[in-house]
């Protein structure tokens, strides 16, 4: 279970949070477009760092079972797990620019309501 926490942690959790907070700074000065784009390079640049991550992992282990002559572990795994791995990790990466989006949103948002001038009644 620690394990499963972990990796959400990792590929949902964090992307978010470092998009995020660099665009926020841009969120509070009423940039809210140029935040989201920069926040979404973040993430798309930190997903695309985890998706090489996979897939360093699979060529390793299929260089484990070559030199094993085929009797290791590694060697029983499908390689269509790591196409549907990196197909989860980017519909994760799509997830985390809509959360932010939402973000957004919601910052916008209260800066609006924390900016009201009372000329406008």
């Amino acid at each position: 279970m620690l394990d499963l926490i972990f990796w959400v942690l990792l590929y949902v959790v964090f992307p978010l949070s470092c998009g995020g907070l660099i665009a926020l700074p841009l969120w509070l000065r009423r940039k809210i477009m140029i935040g989201n784009v920069i926040g979404s390079v973040v993430i798309a640049l930190i997903m695309v760092v985890l998706v090489m991550r996979a897939y360093g992992n699979f060529v390793g282990d299929q260089d484990a079972c070559r030199q094993s002559n085929y009797e290791s572990v590694v060697c029983n795994q499908d390689s269509m797990d790591v196409i549907y791995t990196m197909f989860g990790l980017v519909g994760v990466s799509w997830l985390d620019v809509f959360g932010l989006f939402a973000l957004s949103g919601v910052v916008e948002d209260s800066q609006r309501r924390r900016n009201i001038n009372p000329d406008m009644f």
